[in-house]
């Protein structure tokens, strides 16, 4: 979904920019990659988000559906309002010691979990650009990870998410407002009807 992918790159970039100031060098270089699966076997220091998935949001999960009513154009335009969903993923801090792992994961905590919670960004252009803020929090402490055979590199392993984030599914019904509405009534006897109504919609 493309709100995700957006949630995903601005992560990575602010991560990559707020790392180094929370670490006092903003020239460290440091790797950070989104992939779906990764070999443990690589370089060393990286951060690695993986395992991303959609939780609903306690407050607003389901969605509604606004109306969009034109008079004068006699339509009715149902716009289906985004649900809302937290998107956790995996944290992994890799480091060639278990001291500089754990210090890793000292530093994502702070940088998920303590000041400048909010990852925002902007999509769109001019006037049609528009600021998300989303609250990042930790979902799971960090742990030491780290498995026999792990290329002499040590992991530390949390969880983290992105909070309230707006999934939109772009679907969008057009219906027309009735334009004539034609009522007869009869003087009847018996047990028949006493109206008759036609309604027809505008084109």
């Amino acid at each position: 979904m493309e709100m995700i992918e957006a949630v995903k790159d601005a992560l990575l970039t602010d991560l990559r920019t707020r790392y180094g100031a929370l670490v006092n060098d903003p020239t460290l270089d440091i790797g950070l990659i989104v992939p779906t699966t990764f070999n443990k076997q690589t370089r060393a220091p990286q951060i690695i988000l993986t395992d991303f998935i959609t939780v609903p949001y306690a407050w607003q999960s389901n969605g509604t559906i606004l109306i969009e009513e034109d008079r004068e154009e006699g339509t009715v335009q149902e716009v289906n309002e985004p649900i809302h969903r937290n998107i956790e993923f995996a944290v992994t801090a890799v480091a060639k010691t278990s001291r500089a792992a754990e210090r890793m994961a000292e530093v994502l905590m702070v940088y998920f979990g303590g000041e400048k919670r909010l990852l925002e960004f902007s999509v769109g252009d001019g006037e049609d650009a528009f600021t998300f803020k989303f609250l990042k929090e930790i979902a799971a402490e960090f742990r030491d990870a780290t498995q026999p055979n792990d290329g002499a590199l040590f992991f530390h392993e949390g969880r983290a998410r992105i909070v309230d984030v707006p999934i939109y599914d772009g679907q969008r019904l057009e219906r027309y407002l009735a334009k004539t509405v034609t009522v007869d009534i009869e003087d009847m006897t018996g047990t028949d009807e006493l109206a008759s109504v036609v309604v027809e919609a505008g084109e």
